[in-house]
């Protein structure tokens, strides 16, 4: 099977975030199975060229708001035209659709899978025929509209509604049109159903990076208390701004915080018992060097990927229940706070206990168990695939000039 992966920005070999991670899972699975897998998509400024001749560059571009500048309020003002969400406006390019379409002339696509809601306007450009599987990262509607509560102005409570009417709009689409639908969650697939979509939604359980494993004794931790996400992604943030307003002030005098992953610069300036390590490439060594790990998730969907990391180095962890959905049965080394007086004493206890026991063989079984399922999945969603294709297909029609243009609402 030929397989076109289409998705945001190119993931680096080693994963920078939650998204990489599930990203290059998901290509490295379909790969193992014997898949021809081509994969698509922007370059930052900067980033490195791909010298993998099955990774192709469809345009470079900056897609974080921060470092945009002045183009961001270009993306809001295409955005209130289009009314495409302002998250997918910031990935929309007539350049990259027109690549897409010549791979799958050129390599003769079987499937296609769109990486990330995002990148649904694909759709638009896509030949009629082409099956096309859609890997839903998170339920983005539910995301923006659960963040709207988190938000401390009129005007952000309204930018977070509108965007989750738009990727809703954008959702219900795509589930008419595409043949699969990959969620991380079971409860991001009840959203989806719940919203009417009627297309098979098959439920992918993320597992944790191979690297990322049992590495050190509990009496070997260099610090007391490990915090690790991407900054820029808006749930995250806001964990770490909940986290150093609420919980940082209840823990005993002398606990030393650790925080780990890009972007918090912002947040962490001069807050007294806080060291920021900035991105750090070695996940398994940074969060074996903790006592203990803090994921003070408040909000999200999909799964929290730096749990499953977290999980698979076999570190005590205390967690939000946000931050354990859609993970099944956890580890005994994982505590569920779901208020600030219990977090803070989970995690004072923690950095107190004399001895932790070995939770090396509980980490392991757990991640492999993880990682068997997720393969499985992945196996049986190619079997049906290729089952599917093996029926008469009609001919494949590239869209009308105007629509493939892009001239169309969605």
């Amino acid at each position: 099977m030929r397989v076109l992966f289409a998705t945001t920005v190119i993931p680096p070999s080693e994963a920078s975030s939650g998204g990489d991670i599930v990203s290059l899972a998901t290509v490295d699975a379909l790969r193992r199975f014997g898949c021809e897998v081509i994969v698509l998509g922007y370059l930052r400024p900067g980033q490195d060229a791909p010298t993998d001749p099955d990774t192709v560059v469809g345009g470079r571009r900056t897609i974080e708001t921060s470092g945009s500048g002045a183009r961001a309020g270009v993306w809001m003002a295409r955005s209130l035209i289009s009314r495409r969400p302002y998250t997918a406006e910031k990935f929309y390019g007539r350049a990259y659709a027109q690549c897409m379409r010549r791979l799958i002339k050129e390599k003769r696509i079987d499937v296609v899978v769109v990486d990330h809601t995002q990148m649904t306007w694909l759709l638009d450009w896509l030949p009629s025929a082409v099956p096309v599987w859609l890997l839903m990262h998170n339920a983005e509607s539910e995301l923006y509209a659960e963040g709207a509560r988190f938000q401390q102005s009129r005007l952000g409570r309204a930018l977070y509604r509108r965007e989750s009417r738009n990727l809703r709009r954008l959702e219900t689409r795509a589930a008419a049109r595409v043949e699969n639908i990959f969620v991380l969650s079971q409860t991001d697939a009840d959203v989806l159903r719940a919203a009417g979509a009627g297309t098979r939604i098959t439920v992918l359980p993320v597992m944790p990076e191979p690297g990322v494993q049992p590495r050190a004794a509990s009496g070997e931790a260099s610090f007391d208390v490990a915090l690790l996400a991407t900054w820029s992604w808006l749930p995250n943030i806001d964990a770490l701004r909940w986290f150093l307003k609420e919980i940082h002030p209840h823990l005993p005098r002398g606990i030393s915080v650790h925080v780990a992953g890009a972007g918090a610069e912002h947040v962490l300036g001069g807050v007294p018992g806080i060291t920021y390590r900035g991105f750090v490439s070695d996940v398994a060594g940074f969060l074996s060097g903790a006592k203990v790990v803090a994921v003070p998730t408040r909000y999200g969907s999909g799964v929290e990927t730096k749990m499953l990391a977290a999980i698979a180095t076999g570190r005590p962890i205390v967690a939000t229940p946000a931050a354990t959905r859609g993970l099944g049965p956890l580890p005994s080394f994982v505590a569920i706070a779901d208020d600030v007086p219990l977090f803070a004493r989970l995690l004072a206890e923690r950095v107190a206990a004399a001895e932790e026991p070995d939770w090396t063989s509980a980490a392991l079984s757990w991640s492999r168990a993880r990682r068997e399922i997720f393969l499985s999945t992945i196996r049986d969603a190619l079997q049906s695939g290729n089952a599917a294709m093996a029926a008469p297909r009609r001919e494949r029609t590239f869209l009308p000039p105007d629509l493939a243009r892009g001239r169309v609402s969605i």
